[in-house]
């Protein structure tokens, strides 16, 4: 049985808006994304034009799912990357590291949902595509918010 902390959805959100406004300050183009899309319980935030994360909470089952919006599947295993540190972030300064979670990724070939490891296991496109020159997750533990969002 899972439990959801009260925050723990809204801190994602917030963490996941302030990245795609420092990824859109820093690349310096006059790239046009559309505003954030905030809700109670769901956020639609571009990080890059074609590049969307949608976040919904499902207060019932206590989870919430984010799910990766790449129409050209080439950011897809990066995304997974933030996503991570973002997580391990959240864990690190409200949790004191106690908040465990789940992570399964589409298979895009069969629609199935797969458990990370096993996703790892598989290599499963597109979401380990480049494993081995995509960059680990950034360190969350004592790291100030604008350090730790200048790192994603």
């Amino acid at each position: 049985r899972s439990f959801l902390p009260n925050g723990v959805f809204q801190r994602m959100i917030c963490l996941l808006v302030a990245h795609s406004s420092r990824s859109y300050q820093k690349s310096g183009e006059m790239a046009i994304l559309e505003r954030p899309k905030l809700f109670k319980n769901f956020a639609s935030v571009d990080f890059e034009p074609g590049f969307r994360i949608k976040v919904y909470e499902d207060t019932k089952l206590q989870h919430f799912y984010l799910l990766v919006d790449d129409n050209s599947l080439t950011k897809s295993n990066r995304s997974l990357i933030v996503i991570q540190s973002m997580l391990r972030k959240i864990n690190s300064d409200i949790m004191g590291n106690g908040l465990s979670w789940e992570i399964f990724l589409e298979d895009c070939t069969t629609g199935e949902m797969t458990r990370y490891d096993r996703a790892r296991e598989k290599c499963l496109s597109p979401w380990f595509e480049d494993i081995i020159q995509t960059p680990g997750p950034v360190s969350t533990e004592n790291v100030d918010l604008i350090s730790f969002l200048d790192s994603l």
